[in-house]
């Protein structure tokens, strides 16, 4: 049982998926909506989404990250922009949250996800809760 099915409880159920056991995510909410705006993945993690079979989206549809910095209001570099590394192959998207809270619902399976369910209640249910 994984209770939450924010990013990291959907990553979570992902890997336990992949590693042979049997997966249900319980979500408090009625239904599940993306809350917040953009969020930035860095190479390591579009990696790590490779590997839980969640990252084609995210590498389709969101802008790729090529070079940061900052910049004061006159809009005159701080510092940068410099170049963002690659890491294994990968570079850095910017998605929305919604996309990759998406992207994750589609690798684990809609099926795996029970919403207005309370995680407290169901966890005696369950022979582990994550």
């Amino acid at each position: 049982l994984v209770v939450g099915a924010g990013i990291a409880g959907l990553a979570s159920a992902i890997a336990l998926k992949r590693a042979g056991f049997a997966v249900t995510v319980h979500e408090r909410a009625p239904q599940l909506e993306a809350a917040g705006a953009a969020l930035s993945l860095w190479p390591n993690a579009v990696a790590a989404l490779r590997v839980l079979g969640a990252s084609a989206r995210i590498e389709a549809e969101a802008a790729p990250i090529a070079a940061l910095g900052a910049a004061d209001a006159s809009g005159r570099w701080i510092f940068g922009p410099l170049p963002v590394a690659s890491y294994r192959g990968c570079t850095a998207y910017l998605p929305t949250r919604a996309l990759l809270q998406q992207a994750l619902l589609d690798a684990l399976g809609q099926d795996a996800v029970r919403c207005g369910v309370d995680g407290g209640t169901a966890e005696a249910e369950a022979d582990l809760t994550v």
